[in-house]
């Protein structure tokens, strides 16, 4: 590949110091490493640089100094994003220090997607003579954040010129692209990644996996999208349900109406659902019409029936089965496909829909459902659904595609967690995985599309972070053999049991 602007691929290096002890100790620390000078910036307000030859390709290496100081954390946040590599440095002097560097991690973390390396780097030197964070302490940190660590001291005159070009090496040998990242704006840059996705019937492209924003609150699930589209997620499962739609229609509107951002409208697969209670002819379009309103969007790639039962809401508002409604399904059905062939949806689908009423749906509708949502994790494979849906060319998405590790019933005072289960820890440590991205893995094997969701943001960064493994089939086979029928969602509450 030839050099843009003179070099393929950009590594650059953060350090986040002690404001205590400032430039003259970060500059100290790299001087007395004999780490080339040329590197260091001035804090807050540029960044140098230089381009070396690594594997035959020209590698551009910056360094951004901010001494820890809050004013340029702005500024930091914007400067490593899209980087192809980042190397942290922490010039630690005491506790409070150390757990300010926590907080720049979490935000590093949030960030840190599929083709970038964070690496964390103790620094051992003492600056102003306080107690110093000790290796162990910095061990932890990195473990924390799932991150090499590596011990520095420049009283020991530790080269970090070695560890940065490490950096960059392992970098370059994953052969990822400077293309979307080095000569660009990094202000808004975010992982473009789509690697998998899955065709719909209507012959659109679903990416996978999603991210699910069931329980995401209201003042979390802000934050939760902006990690989730900076992790590289392109696809969004939502549901007027949730309660959370208007916030999510916020964040859109951040990212889509910004044309620096990288990401536009048609870039991201959202799809939400239409409730219970609004399954009359008479409400179906006023429904969708609001959920375009709060998601801020002309139009949804996906619109579901959330579950296949009608209900009324009672007297305290709660939604209960309704009976002698004057309508089925097959109504609801009908409007869904107006709404289909106006463009206000690209596709419609079900969710929670047993084989049975899918059949029934399908023998009389006119346009066929593109998906059917369903729980599904290795307690809960539910096979010949699948198989029945797969044969109708119906994509089967998946939620709680972790078992529902936040919900645990009485079901799991028998038997632990899919994410602590013997077979699956195993697996993980086989793969160098975390349980997580095995099982996300394993229904992304499976034709299935998982819909993770989480507001942590490095986990969120972690189930995207999939691309780069295959389960074998004697894993697979593993997998599928722990299904007890075990169902967390058993959609009972309205009344009527929906997979009796």
């Amino acid at each position: 590949m030839a050099a843009v602007k003179g070099y393929d691929l950009s590594v650059k290096l953060l350090t986040i110091g002690d404001s205590g002890v400032g430039k003259s100790c970060i500059i100290q620390r790299f001087t007395e490493a004999k780490f080339d000078a040329s590197y260091i910036s001035t804090i807050g307000i540029d960044f140098k640089s230089k381009v070396v030859d690594i594997d035959d390709r020209k590698v551009k290496l910056q360094i951004w100094d901010t001494a820890g100081q809050e004013r340029f954390r702005n500024i930091t946040m914007a400067y490593y994003r899209g980087a192809a590599g980042i190397l942290l440095c922490y010039d630690i002097t005491d506790v409070s220090s150390f757990q300010s560097c926590r907080n720049w991690m979490g935000q590093i973390a949030q960030h840190a997607s599929e083709g970038v390396d964070v690496v964390v780097v103790g620094n051992k030197m003492d600056c102003v003579g306080a107690r110093q964070v000790t290796p162990e302490e910095g061990k932890e940190f990195a473990d924390e954040y799932g991150r090499p660590f590596f011990e520095v001291s420049a009283k020991e005159n530790t080269n970090i010129d070695d560890i940065f070009l490490a950096l960059a090496r392992s970098v370059v040998s994953r052969g990822n692209s400077v293309g979307d990242t080095a000569n660009k704006d990094n202000s808004k840059q975010v992982n473009l990644n789509k690697k998998e996705s899955v065709r719909l019937n209507t012959g659109a492209m679903m990416p996978t996996p999603g991210f699910g924003t069931f329980l995401s609150e209201p003042g979390q699930v802000g934050p939760a999208i902006d990690a989730a589209l900076r992790a590289g997620y392109r696809h969004i499962d939502c549901a007027a349900c949730y309660e959370n739609e208007q916030e999510i229609g916020a964040e859109f509107a951040k990212w889509f109406d910004n044309k620096d951002s990288g990401v536009r409208r048609e870039d991201v697969f959202v799809t939400s659902k239409l409730w219970l209670t609004e399954f009359h002819p008479s409400k179906v379009r006023a429904a969708l019409q609001k959920t375009l309103a709060d998601l801020r969007l002309a139009y949804l790639d996906l619109y579901l029936i959330h579950i296949p039962v009608i209900c009324n809401r009672n007297e305290e508002g709660n939604s209960r089965a309704a009976k002698r409604a004057g309508f089925t399904l097959h109504d609801t059905w009908k409007v869904l496909e107006a709404c289909y062939e106006e463009g206000l949806v690209k596709a419609i689908g079900v969710s929670n829909f047993p084989a049975v009423l899918l059949n029934e749906l399908q023998n009389g509708c006119k346009i066929m459902p593109a998906v059917n949502q369903i729980e599904r994790h290795p307690y809960l494979t539910q096979p010949e659904n699948v198989a029945f849906n797969k044969d109708l060319g119906v994509v089967v998405t998946a939620y709680a595609p972790l078992g529902a590790p936040g919900l645990k019933g009485d079901d799991y005072k028998t038997v632990s967690s899919p994410l602590e289960n013997a077979v699956i820890l195993a697996i993980a440590s086989k793969y160098g995985k975390t349980p997580a991205q095995v099982l996300l893995r394993w229904s992304i094997d499976s034709g299935i599309v998982p819909l993770p969701k989480s507001i942590n943001p490095s986990r969120i960064v972690e189930n995207f972070n999939v691309f780069d493994f295959k389960l074998d089939a004697e894993d697979m086979a593993a997998v599928n053999n722990l299904n007890i029928g075990l169902r967390t969602f058993k959609q009972d509450w309205m009344g009527i049991p929906c997979f009796a």
